[in-house]
């Protein structure tokens, strides 16, 4: 096999590991939000997944690089693809997001064992907060898996244009988080 053929693998790897359980731990954290008492299993559950989101980012990460330095050896005009641009930016915004949840969000839900999340005197900016880690990490996971996938878009638009839809995508996760963290509420 081709070297090319490898890192395809170990990235697809990646992507499944990584979207799989970030998405699952998206999903738990809904749970979460609806004011339900926080257990130990839960803090076990979410330090489990994320580890498994911290191993497939880190396979994209590698993977990607050795991409990178492919077309850099063998194919260079590859390198000027505004979607590889695009990509490379949006998962630079996923592994800040990862490092804020790790440094933020798992720290707070493991304090909160034994009573829910937001108990009072939780500040007004927690659930934001906790909502806006979710939709960054939905929309960058979801958007540069779209991208990888559709091959078309290669070359096709700026890197703006990628960005910009890649905004759309988060205002309408960030929205769709807010309808909810709002229907809970009541």
């Amino acid at each position: 096999m081709e070297p090319k053929t490898y890192l395809l693998v170990f990235h697809l790897v990646g992507m499944m590991i990584g979207l799989g359980s970030v998405t699952t731990l998206d999903l738990y954290l809904i749970r979460i939000l609806r004011l339900a008492v926080v257990t130990r299993h839960d803090v076990e559950l979410m330090h489990h997944v994320s580890r498994l989101a911290g191993l497939g980012l880190l396979l994209l990460w590698v993977s990607g690089l050795g991409f990178l330095y492919l077309y850099w050896i063998g194919d260079p005009e590859e390198l000027a693809n505004p979607k590889l641009h695009a990509k490379l930016g949006i998962v630079g915004v996923l592994t800040l997001n990862g490092a804020f949840l790790h440094a933020w969000v798992l720290p707070k839900v493991e304090r909160a064992v034994g009573r829910p999340l937001f108990a009072p005197p939780a500040p007004a900016g927690d659930r934001f907060r906790l909502g806006a880690c979710g939709a960054i990490s939905v929309a960058s996971w979801w958007t540069p898996f779209i991208l990888g996938a559709v091959r078309e878009l290669n070359f096709t638009l700026s890197v703006g244009s990628f960005l910009v839809a890649y905004a759309v995508v988060l205002a309408a996760v960030a929205g769709a988080m807010a309808a909810l963290a709002f229907a809970l509420d009541q």
